[in-house]
């Protein structure tokens, strides 16, 4: 009885560890002839966690993916690092690009909205825009 308590224990600590992350859907997408691995921030809970308290390696990001063209507000708040912030229209074209936003401390950060209404936002790590020659105007294949 004891030895199936402990196998069943096992099994369902496994499968409770692999759900954390279950859920979580991963893109590739190429910008600029480099391929980026981005986590897609679809729903409102997942937009408003974004890349608190996480760190992005070279290649990686994170896509918001907004149903309707909007004007969302973006904060650094709780971000480690500083990230690039590029604004899509729904033609997927980049409509303007925020360059290394500064990381923050306290209470005391910066609301940024896009000049227009955007369909998708892709935050990279800071200075990744710039590197890899990202331009306003360029169409995006997400």
């Amino acid at each position: 009885m004891l030895k199936h308590m402990a196998v069943s224990l096992l099994i369902a600590s496994f499968f409770l560890g692999c759900c954390g992350n279950c859920d979580v859907l991963y893109k590739s997408i190429n910008i600029s002839g480099r391929v980026f691995k981005v986590e897609v921030a679809d729903t409102q809970k997942e937009r408003e966690i974004g890349l608190s308290g996480r760190t992005l390696e070279q290649n990686e990001g994170m896509l918001f993916v907004f149903e309707n063209p909007c004007r969302p507000a973006f904060w650094m708040k709780g971000v480690p690092e500083p990230l690039d912030i590029i604004w899509i229209d729904n033609e997927k074209k980049v409509i303007s690009i925020l360059e290394n936003l500064p990381v923050v401390s306290g209470d005391d950060y910066d609301i940024y909205r896009s000049p227009s209404k955007i369909s998708f936002v892709i935050e990279l790590k800071g200075g990744t825009a710039k590197s890899i020659g990202l331009e306003t105007g360029q169409v995006l294949d997400i």
